[in-house]
């Protein structure tokens, strides 16, 4: 099991890399074109605070849903209803 999870590692930590590269890109040219609109500069700075949790939140979506655990588990849930 270990051996499959190293290989995956090798695999997916250049793609993920590469995706948290373009997302942080897009957020530069998201920031760049916030600061070229006219507006108080309160707001601005508003909108590029909401700028950065949103691309903080896709960064980690990309790494929690690319990325995996060495410790597999399987969860079961079961619900018992009575008649």
């Amino acid at each position: 099991m270990r051996r499959s999870y190293e290989d995956y590692k090798l695999r997916m930590d250049p793609k993920i890399a590469d995706e948290v590269s373009k997302l942080e890109e897009l957020e530069g040219r998201h920031k760049e074109h916030q600061m070229t609109l006219p507006g108080f500069e309160s707001v601005r700075n508003r909108r590029l605070s909401e700028i950065d949790v949103l691309f903080n939140e896709y960064v980690q979506w990309v790494s929690d849903t690319l990325d995996i655990q060495d410790n597999p588990n399987i969860r079961i849930q079961a619900a018992f209803v009575g008649a």
